[in-house]
Order: structure tokens, then sequence, then C-alpha cells
């Protein structure tokens, strides 16, 4: 999704204005791809940690219990949050450290 927006704000936008504006779109590609993928993710997660705290966990069980949203909702906010401020810090060193060894992210 990352590659997939940053390619086409390049296409938008040419080569030198995209290069002058490149923090900028990284910025938010990375916020807006974390951010939806935590939010996708977030009833495996919600799963896996009540797996972890409970040995006896049943997902049908929980989701007779919780309802389906609660379910698919439950914690999504901080969730949310914390992703698409890794994946922000993430992308920007990637973006970076590539400039250093002269190595572009995508396939182009």
């Amino acid at each position: 999704m990352y590659e997939t927006m940053m390619a086409s704000y390049k296409k938008k936008l040419g080569d030198k204005k995209f290069q002058e504006n490149e923090l900028k779109i990284n910025f938010w590609c990375g916020l807006v791809a974390g951010s939806i993928s935590a939010a996708v993710t977030n009833p495996l997660e919600c799963i896996t940690v009540n797996k972890q705290v409970n040995a006896n966990f049943s997902t049908l069980n929980f989701i007779k219990k919780e309802g389906l949203w609660n379910f698919c909702m439950k914690g999504i906010g901080p969730r949310v949050a914390y992703n698409g401020c890794q994946s922000i810090i993430f992308f920007t060193l990637v973006l970076e450290i590539g400039k250093l060894f002269n190595v572009e992210l995508g396939d182009d």
C-alpha cells in the first residue's frame, strides 16, 4: 500500500516536485498505510491477546459474549495510533538510509 501510494504521488506530481516534497509525502503515506493495516488486522490482534491471557479462550464464545462489533473494534484506537506512528518512523528511516546507499524503495 505504501509503495503504491508513493508511486502514484510520484506519477501525479512529477519527479522534481515529488523530490521537493518527498519527506512530507513519505510521512503521510506511512501514516495512512500503517493505520489502515492496523485497523484491518485488529480482530486478529484481539484473538492473539486473549489467547495469551486465557489458555481456554474460544473465539466463538468471545464473539457471542462481546458481540461482533467489539470483536472487531476493541482496542482499535491505540493500535491504529501506535502502528501509524511506527510506520512513519520505519518508512522515513528506510527512505533516508536508502538515500545513503543510493537505493530506492520501489521496484522501478
